[in-house]
């Protein structure tokens, strides 16, 4: 049997491994209150998902850490803070909801996950293509000499 647990507005404080181990949880919905998440509160083995309202929210070190069925996340343009390690070992995570702001932000915090990988590649694809139109090394960003080599890391362009 699944469950989906929706925090009540009520609560501002998430326990310390307050859901630490709980197989039957697939789904957290976060209070539209301020709420701050203790490290590994909600490392739950089944979860699948979680949505964070437009609420400022504190999400602790090691929150959901080893949520390895979690698929996505909601993260609201209001999160304060991601602590260390928040999202490290959910190595199903491929779907992120989440601002340009908010992942300038915070993309440390999804470092270990496919899709915190995923997007880093594509960030770098795009740095490195950009580079190329304006002349630039895309390896490097290093000056593009007149016969196509890079004058700093001497790749050929």
């Amino acid at each position: 049997m699944s469950v989906e647990i929706i925090i009540p507005d009520d609560v501002t404080e998430i326990a310390d491994g307050a859901y630490e181990g709980r197989t039957d949880i697939t789904g957290v919905i976060l209070p539209y209150s301020n709420v701050n998440t203790g490290g590994r509160a909600l490392d739950i083995t089944g979860l699948l998902s979680i949505t964070v309202p437009d609420v400022s929210v504190k999400i602790g070190a090691r929150a959901f850490k080893d949520c390895k069925a979690l698929q996505s996340i909601t993260v609201s343009f209001c999160v304060v803070s991601i602590g260390e390690d928040a999202f490290c070992g959910c190595e199903a995570l491929q779907d992120v909801d989440i601002s340009p702001e908010s992942w300038e932000k915070f993309k440390d915090s999804f470092a270990d996950t496919p899709y915190g990988q995923k997007r880093v590649q594509q960030e770098q694809q795009e740095q490195s293509e950009k580079w190329a139109e304006e002349g630039f090394c895309r390896f490097c960003g290093g000056n593009v000499g007149l016969f196509k080599k890079c004058k700093n890391c001497n790749e050929k362009n």
